[in-house]
């Protein structure tokens, strides 16, 4: 079967422990899906992992001109450089398509103000088993003002859940006569259990339903082994019709948005 490119844009939260996805589009070009990302950013999101849904004050979205940040500027861990956020910028191009340009701070870095930037963490941290201490990717300017992609800043001070956002733009391969993706999206519980979601893409509600399906009867499966004394709730609780709840279907038109059954 000739296969095509398609691409997913996505916002993903949480760590290991609590992660979920929010499918935001599936697009024709690499562009739709970056242009996607760039619209979502800003906007005002409650936060979805594990206790911070029961916290209604947590949001995330986009900085604005003023607002106080850390730029997480190195490979390395205590290196976050502190600065003041100036203006905002959309670059379809890159991979990450949303930047900040940022005012650094004097005397947070080494040589003199406007100079090159150091392509290694002052200090005494400058690399671990864990961190090679080198500049991130993406970061471009000088030690008076840098251009910072979106999620290698974070709020100044204790910081915000929203640090463990991410979006991203994911490639898919899908029949070259298709006209929408369909997607069979497993979302584990936000409570820290350990699982990550994970998806597959099929070409036709059918085949990605049943797949679903299979998924849903697994895991009951699993579970009734490992909880024999458990009972079974009614259908209706697990399943919205042919659709298990568990597993939600995700499609998009090319340039669309995104729906859920």
């Amino acid at each position: 079967m000739a296969l095509q490119k398609r691409f997913m844009a996505t916002f993903e939260s949480g760590s290991a422990y609590d992660a979920h996805i929010d499918v935001l589009g599936v697009f024709g070009r690499v562009e739709g899906a970056r242009r996607c990302v760039a619209d979502w950013e800003p906007k005002k999101r409650p936060h979805s992992c594990g206790w911070a849904m029961m916290t209604d004050s947590l949001s995330t979205g986009g900085w604005k001109p003023g607002d106080r940040v850390r730029v997480k500027m190195f490979d390395s861990f205590c290196n976050d450089i502190k600065g003041t956020v100036k203006a905002r910028r959309v670059a379809l191009e890159s991979d990450q398509p949303v930047y900040y340009t940022v005012a650094i701070d004097a005397n947070q870095l080494p040589g003199r103000r406007g100079g090159p930037l150091p392509k290694m963490a002052p200090g005494s941290r400058k690399s671990s088993s864990l961190c090679s201490g080198r500049l991130q990717r993406g970061i471009s300017g000088d030690t008076s003002s840098v251009d910072v992609p979106w999620e290698l800043l974070m709020e100044e001070g204790a910081g915000r859940l929203g640090d463990c956002d991410r979006f991203r733009v994911r490639e898919l391969k899908c029949p070259t006569r298709a006209t929408k993706a369909w997607l069979s999206l497993y979302q584990p519980s936000c409570t820290g259990d350990g699982q990550e979601p994970s998806y597959q893409v099929f070409h036709t509600q059918a085949k990605a339903n049943a797949h679903a399906q299979q998924k849903m009867k697994l895991m009951l499966k699993n579970l009734q082994k490992c909880v024999p004394g458990a009972k079974r709730v009614k259908k209706s609780l697990m399943w919205d019709g042919d659709f298990p709840r568990g597993s939600s279907l995700g499609t998009s038109a090319w340039e669309g948005t995104t729906t859920k059954s």
